[in-house]
């Protein structure tokens, strides 16, 4: 609708012309109204338009978003560690506001313009065929010009995408360190490198500018000519009054309705370009096939352990990490795992949950081998909870339930008073509805891994892992949290560097990870290793 009011733009032109040549008599009055009633409805048509145009877009970001938020939260652990999360919000955000305006903006402008071409054209055949045509030859250099330069235009675009997903991953990390950063006085190292990574983003967006600018003015030339073209050859055929000065004032009006569109094909194509590279990405990465879920299937596990590790053997970059494990404990085995740093400790709990690739033997949960389950089926049977324990930026409810608003009060303050935080709780002024952070100092680092015990706790578990839960605090905080462990009615496998007395006198077994291998040490054996 719009394309057409624009090109009535010249029969507008062309009936004022002939009101002033008196080829047409109209009272003035009347004139005025029909010209304001021109204007309003362009104003109407222009506003609704631009809305539904505006409004198409964020419908289809939302679904973007929505699918692509999807596919991360659900694709394999392994993937995800190898990620850098700048990239992945760069995806969500920059990078996704990128596509809305150089591919859905420019192919919906493109379609509106094309049908504005379209009109006008027709239009000039229907008032003078031979004027028509050579507007028509002389948009020719215009319409060669940036389909010369498609590849320019492509390699000038690639270098800024590349640039800006590099400097947000990289500026998402540094932000993420800042306190690191002050901390050894390094502010002006890093002001100095973040010069460096935003002059090369800079760089690269002038070097788009300058091939997006040339090219644009050549064919900014091509519609001069155009322009300036109608106007002479229009003159010369009313001068041999072969067309009148009505159709003239209209050609004039046609030919920047034809040569705006082939104009703003440039910028548009430049844009449409890096934006089809986007898109192509998108496409890619949400039409890729996620990992199938395999079928779970159960032969017997040894000794119908609850978690079994039998003959396994890990290794990364050709280095063997583990040699032939064999272990079997049962759901309610309280289990201890110590062992040098880079023993080999971590590597033995992402086994469990598919995270490492294993060189041969298998890893059984609940009697099921790991690698014929899927992975919910393992994070549904056995909790894990990290050395550190991540801290939404959202409320305490909202933290231990993850977001579920199903969970209720009742269930929230029985977990929290099996850890001893229900009384932090009550004394806040919010209570559930406290706001803690990602990088607050809101809870203490016991505080933190007892809340996110709590967490384990409110979804029921049949076992526990826990990798090194009381590193970094101090004595009183481990031995609170270890108080509330092992007070747990669930067994657990608690990974540690720290040899312990109390702790490993607590366990049900014992397992050291020494030089590649792992044994259930007796209690002779503890003694020795303590002293």
């Amino acid at each position: 609708m719009h394309a057409v009011l624009v090109v009535s733009y010249a029969l507008v032109i062309q009936f004022l012309t002939m009101v002033v040549t008196r080829s047409v008599t109209i009272n003035f009055f009347v004139l005025l109204l029909m010209v304001v009633a021109f204007a309003v409805t362009m104003a109407v048509v222009g506003f609704r338009g631009g809305f539904i145009k505006q409004k198409l877009e964020t419908v289809y970001l939302y679904d973007v978003r929505v699918a692509l938020f999807t596919k991360m939260v659900h694709q394999p652990v392994g993937r995800i560690l190898t990620q850098q999360v700048g990239n992945s919000v760069a995806q969500l955000t920059n990078q996704l506001e990128l596509l809305r305006t150089n591919y859905l903006s420019a192919m919906l402008e493109m379609m509106s313009l094309a049908l504005q071409f379209g009109l006008a054209f027709g239009y000039a055949l229907f008032l003078n065929g031979g004027l028509a045509i050579t507007i028509l030859l002389l948009e020719i250099p215009a319409v060669l010009v940036p389909i010369l330069a498609k590849n320019i235009l492509a390699k000038a675009k690639t270098p800024v995408i590349t640039q800006m997903a590099h400097y947000t991953a990289t500026m998402t990390n540094w932000v993420q360190g800042l306190t690191t950063i002050k901390n050894f006085g390094r502010e002006s190292t890093f002001t100095r490198l973040h010069e460096q990574e935003a002059q090369a983003l800079t760089a690269a967006e002038q070097h788009d500018i300058l091939i997006r600018k040339i090219i644009a003015g050549l064919s900014a030339l091509s519609g001069d000519a155009v322009y300036l073209g109608t106007w002479l050859i229009g003159t010369y055929l009313v001068l041999h009054r072969q067309l009148g000065v009505p159709q003239l004032m209209a050609f004039a009006q046609l030919s920047v309705s034809i040569s705006f569109p082939v104009e703003a094909l440039t910028d548009m194509l430049t844009e449409l370009l890096g934006g089809r590279q986007l898109f192509a990405r998108y496409q890619k990465q949400l039409t890729a096939d996620m990992p199938l879920a395999k079928l779970i299937t159960a032969p017997t596990a040894p000794a119908q352990s609850f978690l079994a590790f039998d003959h396994v053997s890990v290794a990364a970059a050709d280095k063997e990490i583990l040699h032939d494990i064999n272990l079997h404990f049962q759901a309610k085995d309280r289990v201890v795992v110590v062992g040098e740093s880079g023993a080999g400790k971590s590597t033995l709990v992402n086994t469990i949950f598919g995270y490492q690739s294993q060189v041969s033997g298998r890893v059984f949960v609940a009697g099921v081998p790991v690698s014929s389950s899927t992975a919910q089926f393992v994070t549904d049977a056995i909790g894990f909870q990290s050395q550190k324990t991540f801290i939404f930026d959202a409320s305490v409810r909202d933290n231990l339930t993850l977001f579920d608003d199903q969970v209720s009060e009742a269930a929230i303050m029985h977990v929290l008073a099996a850890v001893h935080l229900d009384t932090w709780v009550v004394n806040q002024p919010a209570g559930l509805a406290t706001l803690i952070g990602t990088s607050g100092n809101e809870l203490s680092g016991g505080e933190r891994q007892r809340l996110a015990l709590a967490r384990n706790l409110l979804k029921p578990k049949h076992f526990l892992v826990l990798d090194e839960l009381t590193s970094g605090l101090d004595q009183q905080h481990a031995k609170m949290v270890e108080q509330v462990l092992f007070s747990l009615p669930m067994g657990f496998m608690l990974i540690t560097h720290q040899f312990d007395a109390e702790l490993l006198q607590q366990a049900d077994y014992v397992v050291q990870i020494k030089q590649h291998q792992a044994k259930v040490l007796s209690p002779a054996a503890i003694q020795a290793l303590l002293s």
